[in-house]
């Protein structure tokens, strides 16, 4: 089963009422989604969200992408409730831990460095020349 680009545009807009760059999000994913459906002969089940999912992390998307991806189906059940169709494939799956990156310390020096550094602040200083020559 695909997933109507149109319509989920349409339902992302109109009922859930998403921001612009929102519902670009959830269209890019629909797309991977619809591509990931059309091959193989996939389905969107438990058993496929999982299997889709688990490509994802194969591919080496980290945990923050992946939850975008969760947020496309969250919105993708309330279509799907909406327009009588099979929602249940999403339930019990929740989100993927937040990572976030490492803290840089800067060593003794490179702080000294910083410090050191001079700053001028105002206008730079203006050549003047003459406009007329002697």
């Amino acid at each position: 089963m695909q997933i109507d680009k149109a319509d989920f545009h349409r339902f992302l807009t109109i009922k859930e009422g998403l921001d612009a760059s929102s519902v670009r999000h959830c269209m890019c994913r629909i797309g991977i989604l619809n591509t990931w459906l059309s091959e193989q002969e996939n389905e969107l089940t438990k058993e496929g969200v999982e299997k889709f999912f688990a490509g994802l992390k194969a591919k080496g998307l980290k945990n923050n992408s992946l939850n975008t991806y969760r947020f496309m189906f969250r919105h993708l059940v309330s279509y799907c409730k909406d327009r009588g169709l099979s929602a249940d494939f999403f339930d019990g799956f929740k989100s993927f831990k937040k990572t976030k990156p490492d803290i840089v310390i800067f060593t003794h020096e490179e702080i000294e460095k910083i410090l050191n550094t001079s700053l001028t602040y105002g206008k730079p200083n203006l050549i003047l020349l003459p406009l007329c020559c002697p």
